[in-house]
């Protein structure tokens, strides 16, 4: 006699993730004209939509080349859009309805992988996570990096984006650039665009490596690594401190199941950079006082290069040009703060019809935050 058995199991199910969709969206002339550009997030901070004219994909430095020479020769905006264009502002949007996206969607590839200078150079639309792979299979480390492997190199680098370390040269990735190739505009008798070709020591590298997109389109990036390596953790006793009070103040606070219920810190050193920014994403409310906060000097040295590259402000808006000029960037409204628009100063800046107040921080008192009153 035989039997037959029958294993039943129930349905398992995996959790899984998908990329976030495109940015940039055209509508007409196969997918390049009448464009609307918008961010990882799906809505810029005041909520409004960003159109252009056109957009490009080019997917060689020739190509680039060609686009910002017929861009410039023409006098039109241009501003450069990334896979998924992980920051809040409008760092992608030309202004107004007639300008032009250019897309590092298509220059994707890794140039080169030197293993003993320790050195990787990638397109500007090269991913985090591509480059993580590449330099891995090279025996080489990004030592720190920012959480999101969607990011892509020349978008990251351009916003300071960074990790959380002061060891060694820290954990902001511009850092680690050695070399930059950035195709700018240019005057007629040189084509109306070229290649600047930057490399360790250029003091226009430290004004290229953080430059909010200003300065032209990153065509490919160098950087210098670290042999691969095993990661050790140590924590700060003051840090340990500081949370604890936070604990004992509201103990329910660190409990949650979502990535921003809690506390989440980085450390970074000092940036060799001209311009300097900091944190997951870059944010309206987080430029004010930001020309004050890194020297005049500093700016001024920045502002010098981009006259220099740009004269005509091609690869400028309303927005770098309000941040740069120090001006800031919020918008004070009724729920500005929630918004990352504005610091509070009163109730109406936060939402206190559902319950949140602008209140003074629990440990740093001279802060205003919104926050949720279970009484209300």
């Amino acid at each position: 006699m035989h039997y037959c058995i029958l294993l039943v199991s129930p349905p398992v199910y995996l959790a899984g993730a998908t990329a976030p969709p495109p940015v940039v969206h055209c509508s007409k002339s196969g997918g390049t004209a009448d464009c609307t550009v918008t961010n990882a997030y799906g809505a810029f901070p005041d909520r409004s939509t960003c159109h252009a004219a056109r957009a490009a994909f080019p997917s060689s430095e020739g190509e680039l080349l060609a686009v910002v020479a017929n861009a410039t020769a023409s006098g039109t905006k241009m501003k450069v859009a990334t896979r998924f264009s992980h920051s809040v502002p409008k760092l992608a949007c030309p202004g107004g309805n007639r300008g032009l996206i250019v897309s590092t969607n298509a220059l994707s590839s890794v140039v080169s992988v030197d293993a003993a200078r320790r050195r990787v150079t990638v397109e500007g639309g090269v991913t985090l996570g591509q480059l993580i792979d590449v330099a891995g299979r090279a025996g080489l480390a990004v030592p720190h990096t920012p959480y999101w492997l969607g990011l892509t190199v020349g978008g990251l680098i351009s916003t300071g984006a960074h990790g959380s370390s002061v060891w060694g040269k820290g954990s902001a990735v511009h850092e680690r650039v050695v070399g930059m190739r950035v195709v700018t505009p240019a005057p007629a008798s040189e084509g109306f665009a070229k290649v600047r070709v930057l490399n360790a020591g250029d003091p226009e590298l430290d004004a290229a490596k953080v430059s909010l997109g200003v300065l032209g389109v990153i065509s490919q990036i160098t950087l210098e690594l670290e042999p691969m390596f095993k990661r050790s953790v140590r924590f700060k006793r003051s840090v340990i401190r500081d949370v604890q009070r936070l604990r004992d103040v509201n103990p329910d606070s660190l409990c949650g199941l979502e990535v921003y219920n809690g506390i989440l810190m980085r450390w970074r050193c000092a940036s060799t950079a001209a311009c300097r920014t900091g944190g997951r994403t870059i944010e309206n409310a987080a430029f004010e006082g930001a020309v004050n906060k890194y020297g005049a000097a500093r700016v001024a040295g920045f502002m010098k290069v981009k006259r220099a590259y740009d004269p005509d402000g091609l690869f400028s808006s309303e927005w770098s040009d309000q941040v740069l000029a120090g001006g800031g960037m919020s918008v004070v409204r009724d729920g500005c703060a929630l918004e990352g628009l504005c610091v509070c100063s009163r109730d109406s800046h936060c939402a206190p019809a559902k319950g949140y107040f602008c209140r003074r921080g629990r440990v740093y008192k001279e802060a205003r935050v919104c926050r949720r009153d279970d009484k209300f």
